[in-house]
Formats: C-alpha cells, sequence, structure tokens
C-alpha cells in the first residue's frame, strides 16, 4: 500500500469522525481505494439510480453522495470555524452575564451610600452655608432688619475698608429722652457705644447723650446734648478713625438739611436772683459740613 492510498484512507476516517460521512457511506469509499475495479460496476448503477430520484441531505444540509474532495475540505473547516464562533458567543455570554452581575451590585453599593448621604444631607448643607462668608452687605441688611422700634441707623458702610452701621438708640434719662451712639461691626458681630469726645465744659462725666447725627460724605457729625451746659458738635472721619470738634460750647445745634447744621449761640444779658430770671441774646449760625 503506497503512501497516497493511506493518505486518502485517513482522510476519509476524519470525515467519518467529522461527521460528514456515515459509516456505510466510509465503507463504500475504502472499498473505493482498496478494490477501485470491483466498485466501478457498482458506482455506474448507484449514479443511474440516483439520478432517477432526488437526492437526500443530511441534518447538516450537506448531499449524502456525490460530494467531491475539495467540498468535503470546504465543510469541514466551515465546521471547525461554526464550532469556534459557538465557543467564542458561548464565552462571551458569560462574561457580559458577570459583569451584568458585577455592575448590579455595584449599583447597588452607590444606592446604599447615597441613601446613607441622604440622611447627613440637610446637615451637610447648613454646615456649608455656615462656612461660606456672608457679603458685607448682607450682614447689614440682617443687622438692621432685626433693629427694634427705638434705634436709627445713622449710616451703613459695607465696603472693604469700613463693614459697621453707626445707628442711635433712644433711651431713658433722669431729665428726659435721650439717644446713645452705638456702632456695630459686621465682621466680629459686636455691638459697642461710641464715645464722644468734645463735650460742654462741666459734662464730661454726663455719660454718652447724644442729641443726633448724620453721615455727610466720609464724616460722621455728632451733636452732644447735656441738661444744663447746652450742646457741642463734633466730627468723625471714618475713614481714619479720627475725631474733631466742629462747635466748642452752643446753646443749641440742628441739623436742617443734608449738609448743613445751624447752630444757636446764647450770651447772657442780665442775671437775675435765679437760673429763671437770666436773660440772654441769642444768635444763629448755618455752617456747612463737609
Amino acid at each position: 500500500m503506497n503512501q497516497q492510498t493511506i493518505d486518502k484512507l485517513m482522510e476519509i476516517k476524519k470525515l467519518y469522525e467529522a461527521g460528514i460521512l456515515t459509516k456505510e457511506e466510509m465503507e463504500t469509499e475504502k472499498a473505493k481505494i482498496l478494490h477501485p475495479t470491483s466498485v466501478a460496476s457498482e458506482s455506474k448503477k448507484e449514479t443511474v439510480a440516483s439520478n432517477d430520484k432526488p437526492q437526500q441531505r443530511t441534518s447538516k444540509g450537506t448531499l449524502k453522495q456525490g460530494l467531491s474532495k475539495d467540498t468535503k475540505i470546504w465543510l469541514i473547516a466551515g465546521s471547525v470555524v461554526a464550532v469556534m464562533l459557538i465557543i467564542a458567543i458561548i464565552i462571551q455570554n458569560g462574561r457580559s452575564s458577570n459583569s451584568q452581575t458585577y455592575d448590579n451590585d455595584y449599583a447597588v453599593a452607590d444606592t446604599d451610600t447615597a441613601m446613607v448621604d441622604d440622611t447627613d444631607y440637610d446637615t451637610a448643607v447648613d454646615d456649608s452655608q455656615e462656612q461660606t462668608p456672608q457679603s458685607y452687605a448682607d450682614k447689614a441688611e440682617n443687622y438692621i432688619g432685626g433693629l427694634d422700634t427705638d434705634t436709627r441707623v445713622v449710616a451703613s458702610l459695607t465696603d472693604d475698608d469700613r463693614h459697621c452701621v453707626y445707628t442711635l438708640t433712644e433711651v431713658e434719662a433722669g431729665w428726659g429722652r435721650v439717644n446713645s451712639l452705638y456702632c456695630h461691626n459686621l465682621e466680629t458681630g459686636s455691638t459697642n457705644i461710641v464715645n464722644v469726645p468734645y463735650k460742654v465744659e462741666g459734662e464730661e462725666e454726663a455719660g454718652e447723650q447724644v442729641a443726633d447725627a448724620k453721615m455727610v460724605g466720609n464724616n460722621l457729625y455728632v451733636v452732644n446734648t447735656s441738661y444744663r451746659c447746652g450742646q457741642s458738635v463734633a466730627c468723625l472721619n471714618t475713614r481714619t478713625g479720627k475725631w474733631s470738634c466742629v462747635v466748642r460750647a452752643c446753646a443749641s445745634a440742628d441739623f436742617i438739611s443734608n449738609n448743613r447744621v445751624k447752630v444757636s449761640y446764647a450770651k447772657l444779658v442780665y442775671e437775675g436772683e435765679c437760673l429763671a430770671d437770666n436773660q440772654y441774646e441769642y444768635t444763629d449760625k448755618v455752617i456747612t459740613l463737609k
């Protein structure tokens, strides 16, 4: 037996093992190879018979008879490729299933975490709002909105250099109602009474009794008052924080416009036996404030 015959027999065996040939077909093909002369006549008979009736197909859609060598090789190659594709699809489906399961577990974990975050969400937002600095204008608005009716706003300074609110609060004194000047620091939130200098002589220890106050430009003008000794006018430069004296002593001082104050001076012309009998001569002066 030569090598060519052996190769043909091995090829027929592979086709049988691949399911392309049945056992009967494999035996027939072996007989054709081993005994080509005796099988020739039978092949002719089968060929005539096969022409009289349609050829049957296997479950794989291939013809049982009349398959050439090249056709069988292509069928084997196609079968191998198909099997490999099926295996690859199965593996890919398995990976997708595992990935989906992992994603679902991860999503559940994220949902649980989000639920925990929602529980503390209000607290977190409140803390963030407390830590966010407010502008001086907002702080001034909040402070002014909380003042009572006995307090009047004189000036609200909310720039970078000055951040305070000056107010006059009416209080009851021994001889009537007077005002006290306060300064509210918008940065620290503290409120302190303002010590106004240049008081009327003899009234330095009478406390902080303010008749009125007005903001003109960068200057805060304050009218000090007293029960017996008249009034004085002091000026605070809000940029430098320095005080100056506008009127040392006068009978009265009243703001008559946005930037003017009317000052009345009294001169004793007759001194009686008591204060009620004293007579004074009054002169008025209007001072323009800058």
